[in-house]
């Protein structure tokens, strides 16, 4: 039979464990951060997404693409996985594709947060191809402004530029800026 004495015991140490469980799912979860913080339930969901968004003349200004798409109602943030975004240009010339192993759109569009692996790609007018490698992109689409603190790796036909942290400015034509640890090699064609 429990006494008055140990059942307050007990429920002391239920209490305590129950107060330990949370504070270890709080704070040492393995879950990312971010993914944690912008959790809730979701409201609609999607696969196989595409979406084109044109500008006030009928032309197309970007497309997304995403294999799955979650859309979480607390705050209106969106969880894509393995989004594709093209950017296409005003002028009529060869698209920026950004692609990542996820992204989270924040709220209104105004940031898009590309997670994991990112790739930055685009042809010149002579096929040649820019490739931008790099991880954890900030993408606000407003400004076609990109940045990451991450190491960058930039490759063309004739040059390769490596740098840790990079500001993209990629419309109407690309403003680079490597913040740091910056290394190129040129190789020069006859």
């Amino acid at each position: 039979m429990l006494t008055r004495k140990s059942l307050t015991a007990h429920l002391a140490l239920a209490l305590l464990a129950g107060a330990t469980w949370w504070a270890a799912e709080t704070w040492f979860s393995d879950e990312p951060a971010e993914r944690r913080e912008t959790a809730g339930a979701v409201d609609y969901y999607s696969n196989g997404v595409k979406r084109t968004v044109y500008d006030a003349n009928g032309k197309p200004e970007n497309l997304l693409l995403a294999t799955h798409m979650e859309h979480f109602k607390g705050d209106d943030h969106t969880e894509l996985d393995r989004p594709i975004m093209t950017l296409y240009q005003d002028t009529g010339g060869s698209p920026w594709i950004i692609q990542s192993d996820t992204g989270i759109l924040q709220s209104g569009g105004e940031l898009l947060l590309l997670n994991g692996a990112v790739f930055i790609t685009k042809d010149n007018d002579k096929g040649e191809q820019l490739k931008i490698t790099t991880r954890n992109v900030r993408y606000q689409p407003a400004k076609e402004y990109a940045e990451t603190a991450e190491a960058v790796r930039m490759e063309t036909p004739s040059d390769l530029l490596t740098g840790v942290g990079m500001e993209a400015q990629l419309k109407p034509n690309l403003i680079l800026k490597v913040l740091s640890e910056v290394r190129r090699t040129h190789e020069a064609h006859n």
